[in-house]
């Protein structure tokens, strides 16, 4: 919700907490869930590269607990974090 009104400094501290809360414990839903979240947060702050490894924490998580359909949608959210990069810049000094 804090996201989508453009509050996302607000949102990702909240994130921060859950997974303060979540970290010790041995929920890898929970642990993947809050880092799924905070990558969409990120996302939608435009922060692409930090909402990357936010979905790759996420996907790590849900692979090593087997939720096939979760694990899924982080390759999808990457994918789509990938399509929106666009092509390369082109280096200094190529023709």
């Amino acid at each position: 919700m804090l996201s989508a009104r453009g509050q996302h400094e607000e949102a990702l501290r909240l994130i921060d907490e859950a997974t303060a809360i979540s970290a010790p414990t041995d929920y890898l839903d929970w642990q993947a869930e809050t880092a799924a979240v905070r990558g969409l947060v990120l996302r939608a702050a435009g922060r692409a590269e930090e909402a990357r490894a936010a979905f790759e924490d996420a996907l790590a998580r849900y692979e090593r607990k087997g939720a096939v359909p979760a694990a899924r949608r982080m390759r999808e959210e990457l994918e789509t974090l990938e399509a929106r990069k666009g092509p390369a810049e082109p280096s200094a000094g190529a023709p």
